[in-house]
Parts: C-alpha cells; structure tokens; sequence
C-alpha cells in the first residue's frame, strides 16, 4: 500500500511539473509576440490612429454615449414648437446650457404684432432691446397708404429669451401672434467634441512623425496628410463655434406694423378766384414786391455806406482843389488872349468909318419899294 502511494505521489509531482514547464513556454512566446508588435512601422502606427479616429462616437467616447441614450427621451423632448395667438399665458421655462440642463438647444421665434400706434410701440421695443442685452441683426421698415411697419431680427441672450418674449408681450398690440421653435444640437456637439479630440490626437502624431523622419517622400507624405488633417480640425471648430454663438444668442424674428398706414394728399382742383380776391392777391403781390425792393435798396446803401464815407472823404478836397485850379487857367488864358487881340482891335477900330456914314451908304445901296414911292409923293 506505501507503495502504491509513493508512485502515485511522484507521478502527481511529475505531472504538475509538466504543467509548470508548459506555462512558462507559452509565456515567453506570447513575451516574443508582443515585442515582435512593438517593432511595427511608424506607418503602420499612423494608419491605425486613422482608424481609430475614425471609428463611431460610441466606441470613442463610451461615457458620452451612454449618457445620451439615457436622456433620449429628454432630448426629444426638446425638439418644440409652440403656436399661440392673442395675448394668452407665457411660454414656460426655457432650457439653456447654462441653466444645469446639460443640453444645447438654439431658440428661434417668429412674432407679428399690429399696433394701434407704431411709433410708441417702436419706442417700447428699442427700450426692451437695451434694457435685456440684446441687439437688432438686420432691420427693414416700409411705409404706405396701408400701413406703416417694419421687420426685426434681433439676437437675444439665451438665459433671457423666455423673459424677452414675456416682456415684449406686454406692448400693447391689437394683434399677437407667436411661434417658438427648439433645435436641439447637444448630440452633433458631442460628436464634433470627440471628432476634435481624435483628429488633434493624429495631428500629434504626424507632427511626431515629421520630427522623426529622415527621408524626402516621408516628409511630404507626412505634410499632406498634416494639411488634411488640420482643415478637418479647422472645420470642426467652425461649426462648434457656429453652434455656441447660436446656443448663446436666441433669434428672434419680429414684424410690428400699424393698419392705418400714411395718409396721401391729393390735389383737388380749386375753384376760380373772385375779382375783389384778385385784385387783392395783386395789390398784395406788388406790394411784397416793393417792400422786397427796398429792403434790397437799403441793404445795398448800408453796404456802399463806409465805401461813399472814405470817397467823400478822400475824393470831396480833390474836386474843390482842381476845380480851382481849372477855374484859374480859365482866367488866365482869357487874360491871354485878350492882350493878343489887342492890336488886331485898334486897327480894325481906325481902318472902319463912321457909323453914321456906313448907314446912309446901306441904305442908299437898298432900292425902294413901289409902296414906298406911292407914300413919299
């Protein structure tokens, strides 16, 4: 019986020996295949941190993807559009990132509202603009027979959209009518998110790759997948930046308008004037007129004033002076010419006869007249 129990002993020794022995061998192959892994290329590195970053959102980000299949249904919820008219009750809380919700949704609303008097209602809604921190993105206003309006698309913040819409609820209007819309993007977020972190990850890696090569090709292989890369990455933030302006800032698009619009004068034709009204309106004309004259007389005399004074002045003393002296000259060349003549006078004086005797001769050289013959008999 020992010995019987001695042989079994021994072959059990023997067989858990064996065992050990078959363990170890396997160990040392899997130690050679995971260091013969280690010796892949770097291409092979990169084509697999391609693949990786192109996997699913699930694979990449577990944690996301359980949490967004757990809110599935809130996330539905989310997606609303509300219609109401007339001046009825609000339009509840709104969600937004910052509120706790964890969500991103962009808001947009589309109001008409008919006022009874547009320029008050104008002047309420700019106060309303300022006083929330909002801001007009584009504006137009028409204006006619029918009706006096303008359209608004205003950018409000998202924490105080629903307050904007309640507020602007209470202008008041003769008509109201509003329609809410919710988009929500938390699930393209998260995945533009995670499509980031990836693409960021190759880009590393092929800046790595770069400072490690050695050879021409290597090099400009590594740069055009580099530039590919890095425009993914650029588009990717674009459109998460697009997202986040739009979470932040709410669209709301507005029409306020007046029905009874701008009244138009029209000519009518007028009826012909009497005669007393003509006459009047020409008496009246004429007098304006003059009126009008003298005023421009008086103002040209005002303005020529200071110019006659120093004429007056500087021009009056000339003329005196050389008035003077022309009358002078004038008597001297008198004085002149008499004593020239003087000579000529004596002679013609003593060469002429008598006075009496120059008579008779020119009357002696006249003949009578028949008449006068008749009368001398």
């Amino acid at each position: 019986m020992k010995g019987r129990k001695g042989r079994s002993l021994r072959n059990g020794t023997l067989i858990l020996m064996a065992v050990v022995l078959l363990l170890s061998i396997a160990a040392c192959s899997s130690a050679r295949d995971s260091s013969s892994a280690k010796s892949d290329s770097d291409f092979a590195k990169m084509a697999r941190s391609e693949r990786a970053a192109s996997q699913p959102m699930a694979e990449a980000v577990p944690s996301a993807s359980v949490s967004l299949t757990s809110a599935e249904s809130d996330i539905k919820a989310a997606s609303v559009q509300i219609a109401s008219a007339g001046t009825g009750g609000g339009i509840g809380p709104i969600a937004d990132a910052n509120a706790g919700y964890g969500r991103k949704v962009i808001y947009r609303a589309e109001l008409v509202m008919k006022v009874e008097r547009f320029k008050t209602a104008e002047e309420q809604l700019m106060n309303l603009i300022h006083l929330s921190g909002a801001f007009v993105l584009q504006f137009s206003d028409s204006r006619n027979e029918d009706e006096v309006g303008a359209t608004y698309v205003i950018k409000v913040p998202s924490e105080g959209f629903s307050s904007f819409l309640e507020k602007l609820q209470k202008i008041e209007s003769l008509k109201f009518e509003r329609e809410v819309n919710g988009n929500d993007v938390t699930e393209e977020y998260v995945d533009l998110d995670a499509r980031l972190n990836a693409k960021k990850t190759v880009e590393a890696r092929l800046l790595s790759f770069m400072d490690k090569a050695t050879k021409t090709d290597d090099l400009l292989k590594y740069s055009n997948q580099l530039a590919q890369v890095q425009e993914e990455i650029e588009q990717i933030k674009g459109r998460i930046r697009y997202l986040d302006q739009n979470v932040t800032f709410s669209t709301v698009n507005l029409r306020l308008y007046q029905s009874s619009g701008i009244e138009l004068v029209k000519n009518k034709p007028q009826d012909e004037k009497a005669f007393g009204q003509r006459l009047g309106d020409a008496l009246s004309g004429s007098a304006k007129v003059l009126r009008q004259f003298g005023e421009w007389l008086l103002v040209i005399i005002a303005a020529l004033l200071p110019v006659l004074a120093v004429v007056a002045v500087i021009g009056l003393p000339t003329y005196v002076i050389a008035r003077k002296r022309s009358a002078t000259r004038k008597i001297r060349l008198k004085e002149e010419r008499k004593a020239w003549n003087k000579p000529f006078v004596a002679t013609e004086q003593s060469d002429a006869p008598p006075k009496n005797e120059a008579l008779q001769e020119e009357n002696a050289s006249i003949p009578e007249r028949p008449d006068e013959k008749d009368e001398n008999r």
